[in-house]
């Protein structure tokens, strides 16, 4: 679906945000309740019509691991010393994106989530 405003047709592409979420509650890593944080695009040409599409979205799982050391989750024995650096510097850089992301983050229920992107999600 998309929009028509004063008669300009608007629409955001969705597909692998509304798959990944769809993904999330069939293996249970959240429930159509639950509540998850939005990131939205501040800068998205669609901000002129009052509307800033979702570009991420965290689940309660993924922020409350963030901080939490490869040693806790792995055993260290069983990585090459580079795959454990490259896992290292993985983790600090979704430690990086999620610091960056905080200020503006949203809070919205999974379900209102997928009807807001499916209600906008259309390729022209």
């Amino acid at each position: 679906m998309s929009y028509i405003i004063n008669g300009q047709r608007y629409s955001y592409d969705y597909e692998e945000l509304i798959e990944e979420l769809k993904e999330d509650l069939e293996y249970g890593d959240c429930k159509p309740s639950s509540i998850i944080q939005i990131v939205r695009d501040e800068n998205s040409q669609l901000k002129y019509i009052g509307y800033k599409p979702i570009i991420d979205y965290y689940l309660p799982r993924d922020i409350d691991a963030i901080n939490v050391k490869l040693e806790e989750i792995y055993n260290k024995d069983e990585f090459s010393e580079n795959e454990w650096a490259n896992m290292e510097k993985g983790r600090l850089a979704l430690i990086e994106q999620y610091r960056k992301d905080k200020e503006k983050m949203e809070k919205m229920t999974v379900t209102a989530v997928l009807t807001e992107m499916e209600m906008w999600n259309s390729i022209l």
